[in-house]
């Protein structure tokens, strides 16, 4: 029972590690991928099973030598469970949804308020702060007119091209 809990507590400590070297690496190399399946949600991510697997480990070690094998798996378990959960609503998911704001939802932030936090060159690029739908964004800005606008002031998105948030004066 022991070895099954090292077993799962080292597979995802290693698994986690791996992915943070690796993922460092392949980011400053800008190595990456596009799958088929990217538009699928599912709570079976990478990081809620690794975080599941981690979990059970460590609490089954913890609670191994405390009670009977039985209950230190229905422990483990249930609680892993309950936190990969938790992980996936609270974290996974809301960060899934921000990445993935449609060009549809995009078009609403024309017309919509800003304010300048870094300030905006002429003919060139400054950034913006704004809300939607209760999250803070920011987005690299420029003037529709090509004109210097201070940090702090307020503007008004007129357009959008790529990620490039076109502004003008309020």
């Amino acid at each position: 029972m022991k070895f099954m809990y090292y077993l799962f507590f080292s597979a995802g400590v290693v698994y986690t590690i791996i992915t943070f070297i690796l993922g460092g690496i392949f980011d400053s190399l800008d190595i990456g991928g596009d799958g088929a399946f990217e538009g699928v949600f599912s709570a079976l991510k990478p990081a809620v099973i690794i975080s599941f697997i981690t979990i059970f480990g460590g609490l089954g070690l913890i609670t191994l030598n405390k009670m009977p094998w039985y209950l230190s798996i229905i422990i483990s378990f249930v609680s892993a469970l309950a936190i990969a959960f938790s992980i996936n609503k609270f974290i996974v998911v809301p960060l899934y949804k921000s990445e993935n704001t449609s060009s549809g939802e995009r078009a609403e932030f024309i017309g919509k308020e800003a304010k300048v936090i870094s300030t905006i060159l002429e003919n060139s690029y400054g950034t913006i702060a704004y809300s939607y739908k209760g999250n803070s964004y920011t987005s690299p800005a420029k003037s529709l007119e090509g004109e210097r606008i201070e940090q702090g002031s307020n503007v008004i998105i007129v357009k959008i091209e790529g990620n490039t948030f076109y502004v003008i004066l309020k």
